[in-house]
């Protein structure tokens, strides 16, 4: 994995298996993570003693998302993200 240095991730899961692996991969290189779900609580536990940020977001919700890419200053803008059967850009 390249250096990410100074670099931000946006990890949207559970906490748990891939979504935690690259959580904690990402930080251990150096980057930033911020780690979004529909249960910051749990995603909280999960990465207890880790340095990542904890959002919420339910991918399944246009505001959610529009309120989590508020939230991450921008670095979601112009993503492309399916929601309901419909492409909408953030």
């Amino acid at each position: 994995m390249p250096a990410l240095h100074d670099k931000t991730v946006l990890v949207i899961g559970r906490g748990s298996g891939i979504a935690r692996a690259i959580a904690l991969a990402v930080g251990e290189d150096g980057g930033r993570v911020a780690a979004a779900g529909l249960h910051p609580d749990d995603l909280a536990e999960a990465y207890r003693g880790a340095d990542i940020g904890i959002e919420h977001v339910d991918v399944t919700d246009e505001p959610s998302i529009a309120e989590l890419a508020a939230l991450t200053n921008g670095f979601l803008t112009g993503v492309s993200i399916t929601v309901d059967g419909g492409e909408h850009l953030v």
